[in-house]
């Protein structure tokens, strides 16, 4: 390939490469933070609430639906 060309593909390449870069950096690496949270004044700290709900769902669920088990197991 004659040396002009390929110089020029390369100074072409250079720049589309400048300008996804730059594309990048506007869109990904701004200088925004999210807030901290934390859970100093939440009185639920755990999720066994949710994992008691579960399980009486899932027997409830099961009663009306018995054969799900033997379907799932094999």
């Amino acid at each position: 390939m004659h040396l002009a060309i390929a110089s020029f593909l390369h100074c072409k390449f250079i720049q589309m490469l400048t300008c996804l870069k730059e594309a990048l950096r506007e869109e990904w690496m701004t200088n925004d933070s999210l807030p901290l949270w934390n859970v100093q004044s939440v009185n639920i700290r755990t999720n066994n609430h949710l994992e008691g709900w579960y399980d009486r769902f899932s027997k409830k669920w099961l009663e009306t639906n018995p054969g799900y088990m033997n379907c799932s197991n094999s």
